[in-house]
């Protein structure tokens, strides 16, 4: 059961990150001073990144108590400059929001209660655990990885920087606040949806409310059609057969999914839909459990959209805002965002190039004045449409000063994104079925097509009529059936957008996203194809198309209290029929994308034994030794280094293909769970630092276990190694020698577990 000290631990976090934001909402007023709320609902993510970029930078010299300290200095600093120059802050918008954040806080963490231990199975919690126990413990930045002792972490790392910042600042050991940065970043995202779709419905007349609650609704509780329509399949005598006729997946590898039935539905069948890629959605990733990266980033790459809204309202007129926004507020973020998840930079830079390319203040007006004059000279005598051809191209060079700016705003942070396994662009050759391809994007699309096609005069389509089929043909010939539905979306939400609709910027920006895996991906050992390029993208697709969504349903449920003007009566019976089968298909298609939602979390409570929010709840039930162990490594010096079995390649996420377990399902454990690096553990450390680096590693480790005292105690000193760990899977896979080595004592014993103590370490 949740006891007392968890509960004032869940509560301390809530206070911390609502202050926090409280603290970050006149800097939050002073950069989104024309949106509605200003900024309210991103004073969060904005305090965050914040702190996590404070602690980034400190953290060179001293990363703890320190970085905390001047990063809130920093943001203090902020906002009282911002209410020195006038600011005015909405509290009773921010309260809103608070509730938003609460609410959004106490479900995840009651979802996560139930079942609140990592495994090393069904996805990467080792990796996250691990981050965040090696930064808990880590003095200066970058850390030291965990799993390749004395080198630093070849990975991004900011969000598990974040958490550990916060974990020092309410004093939260690192097994609670594993759970409770995961309800607080999934509370972040759903309140920043929430927020920043209310202030873009607001810009475009909307009902501000209706479209914060579907913004919300859509990003965080939401999932794609693959459930709805496979409990369609189920319900419908005949259904089944006439779907998978047509190409729509109905089972999933190695068994049924709700399409047989309630009984079988399964949460990670929806995720799993595009042969060869993965296709998950918040909830799925939330409900899942893995404080990953391109989870952590969510908030932060919608408070890049919230700064390109806030260029994209300033009137143009205000040259010096705009460049401030520009080139001053969007590169940290943007540099912050790569950080936490590097797969986000471009993604940032794209929503950057389409702002500046559609925004109703041409590019140009952020030249300076000598450089315009030239420029706009030549525009005036130059044939009709340059002008709108330039301002893509005009934008590009300004946006690569942005992404400088990015760069040097996290500089140190290079050698990073540049180290580990060699990775390059490589043509997709197994492109997406288009019936998996809908189930993945057709609720979307659907939304988008309906809106844009409304909001599109009639002759401006026309106009472009012969661009979309040109695109739709060559996609036909190609063989791009995917690519041939979002095309005319890409042209459609241009147009709209440039009418002045931000909306449309985001359907174009998700439109171009999924466009572009469908031709190229990145080549790297992270996964076969384009497993990891879809994987990471997929997500800001969501996320872009979810706000925009949000916005589109709640201008066409307006649209279904009107007659538009109609008088004669036949008409107007006939619209108000039209308007609510309108309505009643807009409510039907959330209620659908809920039923994802509501069965995982049936599911979910039924596997429910107990509550808790300590991470290390699975290990201390399943391995009491193994935990006890890991535990008094914990309490060691944060300079301790330890050697334990590498994990092997067929037991990466902690069983092998053919179900077989290995004797201790905590594969390199003793790393993950205390904080203190191996010599060389979790298998995916050879993508990181290259796979002959690693698999040196791995023969040294043998040589510890297995080899002569001389040879043990080389490889022992030349790696500076205080502890050698011996467990069940140590005892299984190697012939020991280790145990009968004079120069070693045992410090600690724990049942199978045995530690000892290299000698003068």
């Amino acid at each position: 059961m949740v006891v007392g000290t968890e509960v004032a631990l869940a509560v301390r976090w809530l206070v911390a990150v609502l202050g926090l934001g409280a603290l970050a909402l006149p800097l939050a007023a002073a950069v989104f001073r024309d949106g509605e709320g200003r900024g309210a609902g991103l004073a969060i993510p904005l305090a965050l990144a914040a702190v996590g970029l404070g602690g980034f930078w400190v953290g060179r010299l001293s990363f703890g108590r320190l970085s905390v300290a001047v990063a809130l200095l920093a943001l203090c600093c902020g906002s009282a400059l911002a209410l020195r120059r006038g600011v005015e802050i909405d509290s009773r918008r921010y309260a809103e929001v608070a509730a938003v954040f609460a609410a959004a806080f106490a479900f995840l963490l009651a979802v996560r209660a139930v079942d609140p231990g990592i495994v090393p199975w069904g996805g990467e919690k080792y990796l996250d655990y691990g981050l965040l126990t090696r930064l808990s413990k880590a003095g200066t930045l970058p850390p030291e990885d965990p799993w390749f002792a004395g080198e630093p972490v070849r990975y991004y790392y900011g969000g598990h920087l974040l958490a550990a910042s916060l974990a020092r600042l309410t004093a939260t050991p690192p097994h609670y606040a594993y759970t409770l940065a995961l309800a607080g970043i999934y509370a972040t995202l759903v309140s920043a949806a929430y927020g920043l779709a209310g202030a873009i419905a607001a810009s475009r007349g909307v009902a501000r409310l209706p479209a914060a609650l579907l913004g919300a609704v859509l990003v965080g509780f939401a999932s794609n059609l693959a459930t709805p329509v496979r409990t369609l399949a189920w319900l419908l005598p005949g259904g089944r057969a006439v779907l998978e006729a047509v190409g729509v997946p109905m089972e999933r590898a190695g068994g049924e999914t709700v399409a047989a039935g309630p009984d079988a539905f399964g949460y990670w069948d929806a995720s799993r839909l595009i042969p060869g890629t993965i296709n998950e959605f918040p909830l799925f990733a939330f409900l899942n459990g893995d404080l990953h990266a391109h989870m952590l980033a969510t908030p932060f790459l919608l408070l890049a959209v919230g700064i390109c809204l806030a260029y994209w309202e300033t009137p143009a007129a205000e040259r010096r805002r705009r460049r401030l926004l520009a080139f001053l507020a969007l590169p940290p973020v943007a540099g912050w965002l790569a950080v936490v998840n590097a797969w986000d930079l471009p993604t940032a830079l794209g929503l950057a190039w389409l702002t500046l390319a559609l925004a109703p203040a041409p590019p140009r007006t952020l030249l300076p004045e000598r450089l315009a004059r030239p420029y706009r000279n030549r525009l005036e005598n130059a044939p009709d449409g340059a002008a709108e051809l330039g301002r893509p191209l005009l934008a590009a060079v300004l946006v690569a000063v942005v992404g400088a700016g990015a760069l040097v705003a996290v500089a140190p942070f290079l050698p990073t994104l540049s180290g580990g396994a060699e990775r390059s662009l490589a043509l997709v050759a197994d492109r997406s079925p288009l019936p998996a391809f809908l189930l993945v994007h057709g609720a979307f699309l659907a939304v988008a097509y309906r809106y844009l096609a409304a909001r599109v005069p009639v002759p401006a389509g026309a106009r472009t009529a012969g661009l979309a089929a040109v695109l739709v043909a060559a996609a036909w010939a190609a063989g791009l059936l995917p690519v041939l539905v979002v095309a005319p979306l890409l042209v459609l939400g241009w147009l709209a957008a440039r009418r002045g609709g931000f909306e449309s910027l985001l359907f174009v920006a998700g439109a171009g996203i999924v466009a572009t895996v469908e031709l190229v991906y990145l080549a790297d050992p992270a996964g076969p194809g384009r497993l990891n390029t879809v994987f990471k993208s997929y997500v800001h697709v969501w996320l872009l198309w979810a706000l925009a969504a949000g916005i589109a349903l709640a201008w066409l449920l307006e649209r279904t209290g009107s007659t538009g003007g109609v008088d004669e009566k036949p008409r107007a019976d006939a619209r108000r029929t039209y308007d609510g089968l309108a309505a009643i298909g807009i409510v039907l298609l959330v209620c659908s994308l809920s039923i994802y939602g509501g069965l995982a979390l049936l599911a979910h409570a039924e596997n429910a034994d107990g509550l808790g929010l300590d991470a290390r709840a699975e290990l201390q039930e399943t391995e009491p030794d193994v935990a006890a162990a890991v535990g008094w490594l914990a309490d060691r010096e944060p300079g301790a280094r330890i050697v334990e079995a590498p994990t092997p390649p067929e037991y990466t996420y902690g069983t092998a293909s053919d179900g077989e377990p290995p004797p201790s399902r905590a594969v390199s454990g003793a790393s993950t769970f205390s904080g203190l690096p191996t010599l060389a553990g979790w298998t995916h450390a050879a993508d990181y630092h290259g796979e002959d680096a690693y698999r040196e590693r791995v023969a040294d480790a043998e040589t510890v276990f297995e080899g002569s005292d001389a040879e043990r105690a080389t490889v022992l000193e030349n790696y500076g190694i205080d502890y050698v760990y011996v467990g069940p899977n140590e005892r299984a896979w190697y012939d020991l020698t280790v145990e009968d080595d004079d120069s070693l004592s045992v410090a600690a014993e724990f049942g199978a577990v045995r530690i000892y103590e290299v000698e003068g370490s």
